[in-house]
């Protein structure tokens, strides 16, 4: 048992390059130093933040470690595992670059990643992935931080939260399975940074928290949380908010989900005999279960497990009364940002080719006219159908949506249907949190839209600036992977990326990502354009984010109870 233990401490002396130990208030952490960057930022991989969440504890609130966990030191040398979920292969990077193989799944994965550079000027971003509640890790290669580490001096922390049925789960009354516990993962990665960061040479109290799409909307839900808030002096929100249709639904769908996959895996019916049976379920089993259960009140682009309304533990009571009341966080800087064809992505995923005439193949050519998405009038009159059904509208807003998009600007069906669809699931919802805390919320207030394509980027160039592949650059990624990318095309490239870590970087360090960045406010909603041609200094371009096609989607939703209580805060006083 000696010769063992000695063997695996002179192992993890050796990866992690002799770092000398951080101590915090769980004990001695072992870092590596990335020789990329000349020993210039350490990583701490896999650093656990609760107890594991599994047996009796899965389905319940995380659990806090012991004081004295890392009694015999931590070497923080392997990238935190990743939650549970069932990954899906296609064969096509597009897709699979989500879904990497080398991730490592497991119950036991309530971890995070450290980068930590040199000197660090005492910033903390702690960044919260997406990918709809549903997937996703913060061990994937395009949140990496060691770029924005090294080049800002600030701290890069990517915290994990347990997914879908195991991390949004809740049934009935909420006392066995209480909603949201992917939050409250979160929050106590939250209030481990918070405790311990000060170890590492940052500033408990220049914490700016980041999240993208679910993220982002995960980031909003922190600032209606009590226990959460107290720790955020900044927020980056990228292309998502709590205010988006998809970000949070009713208990009782959720409840009915679990339900029904108690059913499918015969649990019985009592909560309690539910909640024993579940936790007994192999972990595959009940994934793939949890996967095949529907709603007929859902969206495809939701699904069956997400955060909650309403909860005891998270947001302690209803959070639309919360957003009614602006009962929330009052002091805090942000940054909000979108793309400007949000949309793009989801098309072929959910627009069958046989009906709406997009489709993508990827054993075809990527720029083929097969993957061109050209839609035909029908197409676009069956896509406008889709939506207004989603939405539970009438003939008559479906006539008025049908015109609005059929005169927009750009004469292709396909692209007056990314515009309507990226209003109806992204950016609409989003100008209205802009527009929602400017008149309350006491701090700088930026926005941008994100305009450009890397040439990185696998799919088809009438996608244009796509949900997500925005973070390449604000990550650095062209410093990581210079092969990824057109020579012609790369030095340009590596320069914007350059720009955008700065840009985020200073805004977590000072709240200002540019002393020329003009800020929006309730009466002036507008957002600087980042693209190739950006020049905030000499030439900054600037559009007002609140459109006209936005305003019919506002107007259009306040009139039906479920949306208007939701999004413009409309019909909410009888249930306050």
């Amino acid at each position: 048992m000696r010769n063992i233990t000695l063997l695996i401490l002179l192992l993890s002396a050796f990866c992690c390059d002799s770092q000398k130990p951080v101590k915090t208030k769980n004990g001695k952490i072992y870092g590596m130093q990335l020789k990329k960057y000349r020993k210039t930022v350490t990583g701490y991989f896999g650093i656990p933040f609760a107890k594991p969440p599994i047996g009796k504890l899965r389905f319940k609130p995380p659990e806090p470690l012991e004081r004295n966990a890392f009694k015999q030191g931590f070497y923080a040398n392997r990238m935190a595992r990743t939650c549970f979920y069932k990954p899906r292969y296609t064969g096509f990077i597009g897709f699979d670059y989500w879904h990497p193989r080398f991730l490592r799944y497991s119950e036991d994965c309530l971890q995070l990643n450290m980068w930590v550079p040199k000197r660090p000027n005492g910033a903390v971003l702690v960044y919260i992935f997406g990918r709809a509640y549903h997937s996703g890790s913060p061990s994937l290669d395009m949140f990496n931080g060691a770029v924005i580490a090294a080049k800002t001096r600030t701290i890069v922390v990517n915290i994990n939260y347990r997914l879908d049925i195991l991390g949004f789960a809740f049934l009935g009354s909420g006392k066995v399975i209480p909603g949201n516990v992917g939050l409250l993962d979160q929050q106590m990665a939250l209030k481990w940074v918070y405790d311990n960061v000060k170890y590492f040479g940052g500033h408990k109290n220049m914490i700016t928290v980041f999240g993208h799409g679910t993220g982002a909307a995960s980031v909003t839900a922190h600032l209606f949380s009590k226990k959460s808030s107290k720790y955020i002096k900044r927020v980056a929100l990228f292309s998502g908010t709590l205010k988006n249709t998809w970000a949070y639904q009713s208990n009782r769908i959720v409840s009915e989900n679990v339900k029904k996959l108690a059913k499918k895996l015969r649990c019985g019916r009592r909560e309690k005999e539910i909640l024993k049976c579940l936790q007994s379920v192999d972990v595959r089993r009940l994934v793939e279960a949890a996967n095949k259960i529907t709603h007929p009140e859902q969206s495809p682009l939701i699904h069956s497990f997400t955060i909650v309304e309403k909860d005891d533990l998270f947001f302690n009571g209803n959070v639309t009364k919360k957003m009614y009341r602006k009962d929330m966080k009052h002091k805090f800087d942000v940054l909000i940002g979108k793309t400007s064809d949000e949309a793009t992505y989801f098309m072929p995923q959910y627009l069958d080719v046989n009906a709406y005439g997009c489709n993508f193949d990827p054993r075809k050519p990527v720029n083929s006219d097969y993957n061109a998405c050209k839609m035909n009038k029908t197409n676009f009159d069956r896509a406008v159908k889709l939506l207004t059904e989603e939405y539970y509208l009438d003939k008559v807003d479906r006539k008025n949506i049908d015109k609005v998009y059929s005169q927009y600007e750009k004469p292709e069906y396909r692209d007056k249907t990314v515009r309507m669809i990226s209003d109806f699931t992204f950016d609409c919802d989003i100008v209205q949190y802009a527009k929602y805390i400017s008149s309350f919320v006491q701090g700088r207030k930026y926005f941008f839209e994100y305009r450009t394509r890397s040439s990185s980027n696998p799919w088809p160039s009438w996608m244009g600036a796509m949900h997500a592949y925005e973070l390449e650059f604000f990550f650095g990624m062209p410093f990581r992977h210079v092969a990824r990318y057109n020579r012609l095309t790369y030095k340009f490239e590596r320069d914007f990326s350059e720009r955008l870590v700065h840009l985020l970087g200073d805004f977590v360090f000072t709240g200002k990502p540019e002393p020329y960045w003009k800020q929006f406010n309730e009466n002036r909603l507008i957002a600087l354009i980042i693209d190739k041609k950006l020049d905030i200094i000499h030439r900054p371009q600037y559009i007002n984010v609140f459109t006209n096609t936005c305003k019919v989607h506002d107007n259009i939703l306040k009139k039906y109870p479920a949306w208007g209580r939701k999004f413009n805060n409309v019909n909410l006083k009888r249930h306050t």
